[in-house]
């Protein structure tokens, strides 16, 4: 269940641990950066490998956590998590990559353009 979370920004420890991912170390530095939040051990809290496990100890109760808002969106949207201070943009992105011989396969054109779709972007 999600952390009951003031509306103050208080990121102190006994209002949940910071959860880290590793596939994106910077994150917390980062949010607390272009929040302007000073004061807060950015490092400080538990690491998981990656942002689903993350999210999953998010959504645990287990404590806090900064993630992209793909990735947490079905969370979001089913009640598992909320975001209080919503999302802000980092300047980073998603990129869809295939070899040179897949490019122009129809397959692949039709899923480029329904992640592009989906993304709002095509």
């Amino acid at each position: 269940r999600p952390l009951p979370w003031p509306d103050d920004r208080d990121l102190r420890p006994d209002r949940g641990r910071r959860l880290h991912t590793k596939t994106r170390s910077t994150a917390w530095p980062d949010w607390l950066g272009a929040n302007n939040i000073q004061g807060i051990d950015a490092e400080a809290g538990q690491w998981l490998e990656h942002f689903f496990f993350t999210l999953q100890a998010a959504a645990s109760g287990l404590g806090v956590a900064v993630a992209p808002e793909p990735l947490a969106a079905d969370d979001i949207e089913a009640g598992r998590l909320v975001a209080p201070f919503g999302f802000i943009d980092t300047g980073r992105s998603y990129t869809l990559l295939s070899t040179k011989a897949m490019a122009g396969r129809a397959d692949i054109a039709a899923f480029r353009d329904w992640i592009l779709a989906e993304a709002g972007d095509g």
